[in-house]
């Protein structure tokens, strides 16, 4: 998978094209080394980022979610920023 953008709209198309990809049977892998860290000023809405890790396991649970040839559940690879 392309790198996601650090964005919510960003994220948001991230999420979609997982849950496509998933949904025709094919496993991901998610780099979050480009989200900002846990902490880090989110500009434009004045707060604070909730990290790569907690929204890796919000695209993580997506597996749980759909699918696959209805038996089975997807495989996810998710690579937090360290």
């Amino acid at each position: 998978m392309p790198f996601v953008r650090d964005s919510r709209e960003g994220i948001s198309d991230h999420r979609k094209q997982v849950m496509e990809i998933m949904s025709r049977g094919g496993g991901v892998g998610t780099n979050g080394s480009t989200l900002r860290p846990r902490n880090a000023l989110a500009r434009g809405v004045n707060g604070k980022s909730s990290g790569s890790v907690s929204w890796l396991d919000d695209i993580a649970k997506l597996t749980h979610l759909v699918e696959q040839g209805g038996s089975r559940r997807g495989k996810q690879v998710g690579v937090p920023r360290l």
